[in-house]
């Protein structure tokens, strides 16, 4: 039997010594994740750059280990629930951790989370923990 995460529900992700909480996608989400284009000479491309930017910002709901020069660093959402884009900004620029989550917040908008991230060369990803709940125990 398959574990379902409810959109209501969030999964916790660690990324080294930082750990995020990431909301499971809606189906209309996905679509306007993915459905990003940009015209170039013609032809129509993905535009990877608002692709990303769009996963994080309905992906990411909370984060633990970070601060900045002002002490804690603490997440800003915008009326929607949705992380701001000074905050895409800041996590996007965290050495090796900000490149791990755009992967994690771009396999969110795909397929779903698994326990384990893979790369551009289907590699594991270093460094990142995936925590999926167990399947609820049957009832006898």
């Amino acid at each position: 039997m398959a574990r379902v995460y409810k959109t209501s529900e969030r999964i916790e992700v660690q990324i080294e010594d930082v750990t995020f909480w990431i909301k499971p996608l809606t189906f209309d989400e996905k679509k306007e994740v993915v459905s990003s284009t940009k015209r170039e000479g013609g032809s129509v491309f993905a535009d990877k750059y608002v692709i990303v930017k769009t996963a994080l910002k309905k992906s990411v709901k909370k984060a633990k280990g970070l601060e900045s020069e002002d002490g804690e660093y603490e997440l800003k959402f915008d009326d929607n629930g949705e992380l701001k884009d000074s905050c895409i900004d800041d996590l996007a620029n965290i050495p090796s951790i900000g490149p791990k989550l755009v992967m994690i917040a771009g396999a969110n908008a795909g397929d779903g989370l698994t326990e384990t991230i893979m790369d551009e060369n289907n590699q594991a990803v270093e460094g990142v923990k995936v925590f999926l709940k167990p399947r609820a125990k049957r009832k006898k």
